[in-house]
């Protein structure tokens, strides 16, 4: 199993919401009850077998919004290196969906302990006021981009001081060769009837002290 060091870094949520005037703005807000980021130690997480997560995508015919999420995320990693693209996975798909249902649910905004911190998957969340699509939504996370200095997970001097840069350094995360997202809306809470994105990636990225290429 791999050893895990958790450091704290500030958590920050990325949110759409639609104006009096149907206007798109963005807005950055830094949760109340912010969760420590937990960042894997070693090459290999727990649970590293791919077999089951492969093995039902075998002659599937994509939805055009999951293509053109395939389509996205490895036109982002193609700017920095070739010969990595990741593949969509309905195993990843299935669990993003469960745990979009839960928060939507629970009406919580927070990484699945289960499968995120202690587990052997990657994870990024969105919400928005307006229905997204899985583009949406990685649109939003590689405009992380412009605050990212390439370097060390952990380094300070990575990530422009009160941004955050981590959705943006999952998607280009080399190792990283399969993912999963799904929608939700929630039913309950502070974002009651909001939209949710969630994508989970195998092998998870921003590991400690290492690059992500």
């Amino acid at each position: 199993m791999a050893k895990l060091i958790k450091i704290i870094i500030p958590f920050f949520i990325t949110i759409s919401f639609i104006g009096c005037n149907d206007e798109i703005s963005k807005v950055t807000q830094s949760l109340k009850d912010a969760e420590d980021q937990i960042l894997y130690k070693d090459k290999t997480p727990p649970n590293e077998d791919t077999t089951d997560l492969l093995k039902d995508d075998s002659n599937i015919s994509y939805s055009k919004e999951i293509s053109d999420a395939i389509k996205r995320v490895n036109e982002i990693r193609a700017e920095l290196y070739s010969g990595y693209e990741m593949s969509w996975s309905t195993k990843l798909a299935d669990d993003a969906l469960a745990y979009a249902k839960e928060l939507a649910k629970n009406g919580k905004w927070e990484h699945d302990k289960k499968e995120y911190e202690n587990g052997p998957y990657g994870e990024n969340l969105y919400t928005s006021t307006k229905k997204p699509t899985f583009v949406d939504a990685i649109n939003e996370w590689y405009s992380e981009k412009k605050f990212y200095t390439y370097g060390k997970v952990g380094d300070s001097s990575t990530c422009q001081s009160g941004q955050m840069c981590g959705h943006y350094t999952q998607l280009i995360w080399r190792d990283t060769s399969l993912f999963g997202c799904a929608t939700s809306r929630y039913e309950v809470g502070e974002y009651k009837d909001w939209y949710l994105v969630v994508c989970k990636y195998k092998t998870p990225g921003n590991y400690y002290g290492e690059t992500p290429y």
